[in-house]
């Protein structure tokens, strides 16, 4: 009969535990789901500012413009290291 008790109250503990567990572990898939949703937004809000900051700059409207007034010419590849013989 102890040993039954026994068991029976170490199942009942281990069942506890396993139920807090489970709850802790919704809880923080809630948080995870939760950021993932913000991380999107916030991903998809940088891409439209990236494209409005794009739109606004024109970077060849300024290019055309200094080549133009100042006689610039705006290179399409950079020379990093360059060796005269």
């Amino acid at each position: 009969m102890k040993k039954f008790l026994f068991l029976l109250s170490v199942l009942t503990v281990m069942g506890i535990l396993h139920i807090i567990s489970l709850q802790k572990i919704s809880k923080l898939e809630a948080e995870i789901s939760l950021k993932r949703n913000q991380l999107g937004e916030i991903q998809k809000e940088i891409e439209r500012n990236t494209i409005l900051y794009d739109e606004k700059a024109d970077i060849e409207g300024i290019a055309d413009e200094m080549q133009e007034t100042e006689n610039m010419h705006v290179p399409t590849s950079i020379e990093y290291f360059r060796i005269n013989e």
